[in-house]
């Protein structure tokens, strides 16, 4: 195999190779088609990832081979998906001289703008299909990396074969253009190689630990109350008044009572089952951080994940004045974490835009500051010469006075505004932005007090006064002027500042310095790396990963392997959705499995919150007893009755029902399946509860949740848009797509049906227990109970469950669901086979009758505009 000649299992480069500065995409450089098609490429390179090790060498090197064969199922994926791909048209290509295989492209950004870590593939044009790379015998690839950006459209990027570009460049010279086709984006497997090939972080050693290993703790060891010292004690008082319970108060004492001083490397794990409160415990956690003065880099998987965490902790420190938050930084793409007003205040690119203006040397704080003092001390001078020539400008070159002369009082305030103004922006946004280690505490108190003094003075001038009390507002000896005092105190402060805020900072350089002196710093795990490229950073004393079991292993390295750190948290919960992977053979070799479940299957102590606060009881204590060992506690919210919701009239609309759909049809939908009989329960369900939204004027958010993407589509296509005249939301997804999010009202349709209990990777517990736990107030389970519970696996517990608690029901005992299903099968010109499954006295005649007015009846809802959406994020196996 020819690309393995490149690297050893070490990572080093083969001898005779010129050295490469990123030797994981040499490797995808420089195979061919028929090896990115090979599934079995790397099959005997890759073995299972054990649970402990006997070194931190077969501990990094064990995540390699299942890394680089990720990356070439990711790009087989990606060429799969060719047809559909972005794509955007390459105006020129020239080559930069003195650097091997680099090029800079023009290019049309009118439907594709590539970004730093795309691959993309350069042809002649889209590609009909993958397999076509593979028959016309092709065997280089002409890939490109994109690395950089230029002007305007100009963009910089290293290709895989430079002969094969120029070729290209050749076949379409004063022809077509080349184009490019994105595959896939490599800057998280770049930033996981260079973590698996860093200088070790002492913490890693931490890693490899015999499961009663001191240094890996959960925080569920009691506490020993008598050793905490007296700030403990009362940081646990003000913990309760936050209204946190036990297990979440236990879980955040412990896990922050080794302090700075402890040199000790350790790692905590807090476990977080659904509805418990897991990020609320991890913002007061954060929170605790921060008043103990502990440099803190908080991350998760996805940017969705950071950006809740950070609007968690954000509303929390507002309403703490002792948290500075010039001291917290979010960063990362801002178009992909959506980032909202609220937010915009931490994050890092809009900081650093605010401070670049204020710090210029000729428009900013200190020219400002200059600006008022100077107004302050020569205002009456100035009016005398306004007097002489009335079209003199203000101090700023601008606005010159026209019309009827103006009285001092006018001139000294219209001209007063105009510098207050900018005074007062730049110095709230040095107080706002500036990290604390740059502005003391004292500089912060000035700023407050010379904003409020010239508020006043800027008051004091709107009111009616004589002329001589203004000219002795700007004379040094009237002590009983309430002006002149204005002016006096905000002389001394101005001037104090100019002395003691010292801002010597390059405009180039003002985003290192956010980063190197934040205290809290949120971004993804992967983004994380960018830290370690920081000039003078802080060392980051505690790393904190949300959604911890998410995220796989080799991926948290990234993170920990951070200059500095000594402390990790990982907050999960290993019996929800894992990682995804897309090589079966990686997936095998617990290449997706966490750090969080690793340490948890060695034995090492997580602290478990233990009190839901999301799910009506009836609907939590399936899995609560087949996932938690029912150590769940119900919340007193939930518990209460004002919980419950009777969205639906009849028994099988309560809290929890399973609905026994007998005879439905699964079919392939491309690589997918779909269920139309429960297409159209789904459906009329839907179509139900919005009416009653309507009758009752009641706000009512229902999710559809579907193991496959087929069902998905299938539902949406059915499903229309509604006219409402109150909010009723509806969410279609896969169980993926659901996973950290909840709903007033959750439809679970299975999709599974037929007569010998396959139901594919619907088997699978943590998806199973994603789907089931998603739901507020009620949930309905649509499904063939047979197929589920000849399955054999929890479907079949779960089966047997809602029929030993009386939630078992058959959808014919509703008559609605029951026309809805006649009419599916009617579409389906499926007539025949509905006869012996549904004994129902019906006629033809009376079928066709409901079927039309099914039909209408959906034709008269399907005009309005219902928040309806389709978020794709599973990987399916049927």
């Amino acid at each position: 195999m020819r690309n393995l000649r490149f690297l050893s299992p070490e990572g080093s480069v083969g001898k005779g190779k010129k050295p490469w500065s990123d030797p994981l995409i040499e490797m995808m450089f420089s195979w061919s088609v028929a090896d990115v098609f090979n599934d079995k490429l790397f099959q005997d390179k890759v073995v299972e990832i054990p649970k402990s090790f006997v070194s931190i060498e077969t501990y990094l090197n064990s995540f390699v081979y299942p890394l680089i064969e990720e990356v070439r199922a990711d790009l087989l994926s990606g060429f799969q998906s060719i047809t559909q791909a972005p794509i955007v048209r390459v105006l020129s290509l020239q080559a930069v001289k003195n650097e091997e295989n680099s090029y800079l492209a023009v290019l049309d950004y009118s439907s594709y703008k590539p970004t730093n870590g795309d691959v993309v593939f350069l042809s002649n044009g889209r590609p009909s299909q993958a397999s076509n790379l593979l028959s016309n015998g092709c065997s280089d690839v002409n890939l490109a990396l994109f690395i950089g950006g230029g002007y305007e459209r100009q963009r910089k990027m290293k290709v895989s074969n430079k002969l094969g570009i120029e070729k290209l460049k050749e076949k379409n010279k004063g022809a077509s253009f080349i184009y490019a086709v994105y595959l896939i984006n490599v800057t998280t497997y770049k930033r996981i190689w260079k973590a698996l090939k860093s200088q070790l972080n002492q913490l890693v050693f931490q890693l490899l630990p015999n499961p009663n290993h001191s240094s890996v703790s959960g925080a569920s060891a009691l506490l020993d109350t008598d050793s905490f010292d007296l700030r403990n004690v009362e940081l646990k008082e003000k913990l309760m008044q936050f209204k946190l319970n036990n297990s979440q108060i236990d879980a955040i004492l412990n896990c922050t009572k080794s302090s700075k001083l402890d040199s000790k490397h350790r790692i905590d794990l807090i476990w977080g089952p659904p509805g418990t409160g897991k990020t609320k415990t991890v913002s007061y956690l954060l929170w605790v951080l921060q008043t103990k003065k502990c440099r803190t880099l908080a991350c998760a998987p996805t940017n969705t994940a950071v950006i809740e965490l950070a609007s968690r902790f954000l509303s929390l420190a507002k309403d703490d004045c002792s948290l500075h938050l010039g001291n917290v930084v979010v960063f990362g793409n801002e178009t992909r974490m959506k980032i909202d007003e609220d937010l915009k205040d931490i994050f890092l690119k809009f900081r650093v835009e605010k401070l670049q203006k204020c710090l210029q040397p000729i428009s900013g704080w200190r020219s400002c500051i200059k600006e008022m003092i100077d107004f302050f001390e020569h205002c009456l001078s100035w009016y005398q010469m306004y007097q002489l020539d009335p079209n003199m400008k203000n101090p700023k070159g601008s606005m010159p006075c026209h019309g009827a002369l103006l009285s001092l009082q006018d001139f000294v305030k219209s001209w007063f505004v105009q510098i207050q103004e900018e005074v007062t922006r730049n110095l709230k946004i040095l107080g706002q932005h500036l990290p604390r280690p740059l502005i003391s505490i004292e500089n912060l108190r000035d700023i407050n007090e010379v904003c409020d003094l010239l508020g006043g003075f800027l008051h004091g001038l709107t009111m009616q006064l004589d002329v001589q009390v203004v000219e002795e507002a700007f004379k040094e000896d009237n002590a009983g002027n309430m002006l002149c005092k204005a002016r006096s105190d905000c002389l001394k402060l101005l001037r104090k500042l100019l002395l003691t805020l010292n801002v010597l900072v390059n405009g180039n350089d003002i985003e290192a310095m956010c980063l190197q002196h934040a205290s809290l710093i949120f971004c993804t795990t992967s983004t994380s790396s960018i830290l370690g490229n920081v000039k003078q950073i802080k060392a980051i004393e505690y790393v904190v990963i949300d959604e911890a079991a998410q995220l796989k292993e080799c991926e948290s390295l990234i993170a920990l392997q951070l200059p500095g750190v000594c402390h990790a948290v990982l907050i999960g919960d290993e019996c929800q959705l894992p990682a995804m992977v897309r090589s079966k053979i990686s997936g095998n070799a617990k290449f997706g499995r966490s750090l969080f479940e690793r340490l948890s299957q060695l034995g090492c102590k997580k602290h478990l919150l233990n009190i839901q606060y999301r799910m009506h009881p009836s609907i939590s204590y399936f899995p609560n007893s087949s996932f938690y060992d029912k150590q769940i506690k119900d919340g007193p919210n939930v518990l209460d009755k004002k919980h419950e919701h009777h969205y639906l009239p009849g028994d099988m609309y309560g809290a929890y029902s399973f609905i026994n759909i007998v005879g439905g049809q699964e079919s392939s939908f491309g690589h997918s399946l779909e269920n139309f009989v429960e297409v159209a329960v789904v459906n009329q369900i839907i179509k139900n509860l919005h009416e009653e939204s309507l009758r009752m004027k009641q706000k009512i958010s229902v999710g559809v949740i579907c193991p496959y993407k087929g069902q998905v589509q299938a539902i949406q296509n059915k499903m229309g848009e509604y006219d409402v005249s109150v909010d009723f939301t509806v969410k279609v997804s896969t169980v993926d797509g659901f996973q950290g999010s909840e709903e007033d009202v959750i439809i679970l349709t299975t999709v599974r049906s037929n007569t010998y209990g396959s139901i594919g990777f619907v088997s699978n517990r943590n998806r199973t227990n994603v789907a089931l736990t998603r739901a507020r107030h009620c949930l309905w389970i649509l499904g063939n109970g047979s197929t589920l519970s000849d399955s054999k696996s929890i479907w079949m517990e779960l089966v047997l469950d809602a029929k030993a608690r009386g939630f078992f029901f058959d959808a014919n005992e509703d008559m609605s669901l029951s026309q809805a299903i006649i009419a599916s099968y009617i579409e389906q010109g499926s007539i025949d086979a509905l006869l012996p499954i549904h004994a129902l006295s019906i006629s033809q005649n009376e079928m066709e009758e409901s079927a039309q007015k099914d039909e209408s009846d959906h034709a008269a809802i399907t005009s309005g505009a219902i928040k309806s959406f389709i978020e794709d994020g599973s990987t399916e196996d049927k």
